[in-house]
């Protein structure tokens, strides 16, 4: 689901913080976590419309920020997290727009370590993508998602993947290697299995195509515009397949 900056800033705040306020130093103890917080934090600073480039400057320059301490780095974070907050609520500075919080895919990429890293990081930078107004890439990164993902979840089952009726097959009747399929068969088998709740018809065919889009002759036979309302479609699209995904599990 879609959600906006502040949200999603008093979402952040809420898991560094206690109820009164106090910074959650004795739940939040190691250097490691208050580091995946500031990557955590930075993406969301990186939505910001350009008259924010000092906060986001200031933020990456910041020595409390690169500390030893985890204790002074964490209520540094902190301080930035409400300030932050208190600027966008006061109109100061506004957010770019699209902002779809990332899954936790773990329950879907279990068979290949490392993948969920993979796929989380193209989530975000599929949404940073779309902010700069770069609708291509962003719609190339939804559909390497989704097909990741789609992938994953067969694998998990081949069985039943490969005895669907919507599986595809080979001049010879035999069923190919399911890391052969392409998106289209893919989801086709998904929603025969009942994992996606979805009509293949429901899947923008902007996602559907996108290995399509790569070349510039498939983005011109294409024949659709390349916009933020295709992308948002998409993502409604993608939001909507990750949680049928991950409910199959």
């Amino acid at each position: 689901m879609m959600q906006n900056l502040e949200k999603l800033i008093e979402v952040f705040l809420g898991e560094l913080t206690h109820a009164d306020g106090a910074v959650a130093f004795d739940s939040i103890t190691a250097a490691a976590d208050v580091s995946a917080k500031q990557l955590e934090f930075r993406m969301l600073l990186s939505t910001l419309n350009p008259e924010a480039q000092y906060l986001i400057d200031k933020f990456d320059q910041d020595p409390v920020l690169s500390a030893e301490d985890p204790q002074a780095r964490l209520q540094g974070l902190v301080v930035y997290a409400r300030t932050t907050l208190k600027l966008l609520q006061r109109n100061i500075i506004r957010d770019r727009g699209t902002l779809i919080p990332t899954p936790d895919f773990s329950i879907l990429t279990e068979s290949m370590p490392g993948l969920a890293l993979v796929i989380t990081a193209r989530w975000k930078e599929a949404q940073r993508c779309q902010n700069a107004g770069a609708y291509l890439s962003t719609i190339i990164m939804q559909g390497s998602i989704l097909e990741a993902l789609l992938l994953s979840r067969m694998l998990q089952d081949t069985t039943a993947a490969q005895r669907s009726r919507r599986a595809p097959k080979t001049p010879d009747g035999k069923v190919p290697a399911i890391q052969d399929w392409q998106l289209n068969e893919l989801l086709a088998v998904a929603i025969d299995l009942g994992w996606l709740k979805s009509d293949l018809s429901d899947f923008s065919f902007a996602i559907r195509k996108y290995r399509y889009l790569i070349h510039p002759w498939g983005e011109v036979s294409a024949k659709f515009p390349l916009n933020a309302g295709v992308c948002n479609a998409c993502w409604k699209v993608l939001d909507r397949a990750v949680d049928d995904l991950l409910k199959s599990v």
